[in-house]
């Protein structure tokens, strides 16, 4: 999983590489267990086994029932999934869904398609650090509110929302909201024993975490409160039909328990990661600002934004020198749009355009953290004299 010394990747936000254990690990399934696991002979079971023991060590990181949790394609898949789910356990046209305006794009805009079946859609602010406004949830939502999702850590600045004081707050007022949590940059990466019992779902993804694309999973307190979004053979205790992916399922359980099992250790070493690279930069330049710094932060992500540059321009002339970084979130890249997160924690026109997220990794190293710190620095200076003339 290391890089070739020539190139430095720094957008594991958007996805990570497959751990080389993992790699084996599907490996061995794609080869020697490819039955269909609901199929009634011996083969059938061996990767039916294989699809249980797989829940059963998701579940036991999220401390959860293992019937709790529901395979699906993506994390996006299983917040359209919560969405849906929500509405219909609703049952009353006018019902009111709210979403944080930093939520990722699979919830916007599955938020907004709900319109068409009658739903009121919110979307609740931040402040200045990114933090949902309380006083908004106090004072403004509708009473007939009864769905609320919540970006745990935000994908772009790293912003972990203070849950165990904004749920209490939200259930005060609205007893039976259902809440849904997307931790997607949170999942193994950040401690979730204290909050999974305060949602009623919860998303989770394999491939920010150095499992495979195309596995993610729902997390679901009640699952009379799940209704299936994809109809057929019966699979996923009748909540989702179609053959299970059984080689990414398996990839994401083993790649969770890998990163949760050293999950302190990561943690302490990514925190030296964000600060080195964070600290050589601001010591070096001027007219920049770290985003969210007054208020706790995943230490996997740290969004940069400068003067005087254009944070796409900087991404493509770091690519030149084999670094490759992000301008915010890869699911709303191709939108020609200044970061809504960014614009809605207020940063000012002249840092907007100029921002760029960085995000590690456990399998980074010092001096690759020091070398790409140094190109960074040379670029923006170099892109700045140029523009200046």
């Amino acid at each position: 999983m290391s890089q070739p010394d020539s190139s430095l990747y720094l957008d594991f936000a958007a996805t990570s590489p497959i751990y080389p254990e993992v790699i084996d690990y599907m490996q061995d399934i794609l080869q020697n267990h490819y039955a269909n696991p609901s199929s009634k002979h011996e083969p059938g079971f061996v990767s039916e086994q294989i699809i249980k023991e797989s829940r059963y060590s998701l579940s036991k990181i999220l401390k959860i029932k293992s019937t709790d949790l529901f395979f699906t394609s993506s994390a996006t898949e299983s917040n359209n999934w919560a969405i849906e789910s929500a509405w219909k356990t609703i049952k009353r046209k006018g019902g009111t869904l709210v979403a944080s305006i930093d939520s990722h794009p699979s919830i916007k805009e599955k938020m907004l398609s709900m319109q068409e079946y009658g739903a009121n859609i919110i979307f609740a602010p931040v402040d200045a650090n990114g933090i949902i406004d309380l006083h908004f949830i106090t004072e403004k939502l509708p009473l007939d509110t009864k769905f609320f999702s919540i970006l745990h850590v935000n994908n772009e600045t790293g912003v972990v929302q203070p849950l165990d004081k904004i749920i209490p707050i939200i259930k005060s007022k609205f007893p039976t909201m259902l809440i849904h949590l997307d931790t997607v940059q949170s999942f193994a990466k950040l401690s979730l024993s204290q909050i999974v019992n305060m949602a009623d779902f919860i998303s989770i993804s394999s491939h920010k975490i150095g499992g495979p694309k195309g596995v993610g999973a729902l997390i679901v307190k009640n699952s009379s409160n799940l209704s299936p979004l994809i109809y057929g053979g019966g699979q996923e205790n009748l909540k989702r039909g179609g053959t299970e992916n059984i080689y990414a399922i398996a990839g994401f359980a083993r790649a969770a328990s890998i990163m949760h099992d050293n999950l302190d250790k990561n943690y302490k070493q990514i925190q030296l990661q964000q600060q080195l690279f964070e600290t050589i930069l601001l010591s070096s330049l001027t007219e920049i600002q770290i985003n969210g710094t007054d208020i706790n932060r995943s230490p996997y992500i740290s969004s940069i934004s400068l003067k005087h540059i254009r944070g796409e321009v900087l991404l493509h002339a770091l690519s030149e020198h084999n670094i490759f970084i992000s301008t915010g979130s890869a699911c709303s890249s191709k939108k020609d749009i200044f970061s809504p997160v960014l614009k809605a924690m207020g940063i000012s026109k002249d840092f907007l355009a100029g921002s760029v997220r960085i995000s590690y990794f456990p399998t980074l190293k010092e001096d690759q953290i020091k070398k790409a710190a140094e190109i960074f620095i040379k670029t923006v200076k170099k892109l700045r004299s140029n523009i200046r003339g």
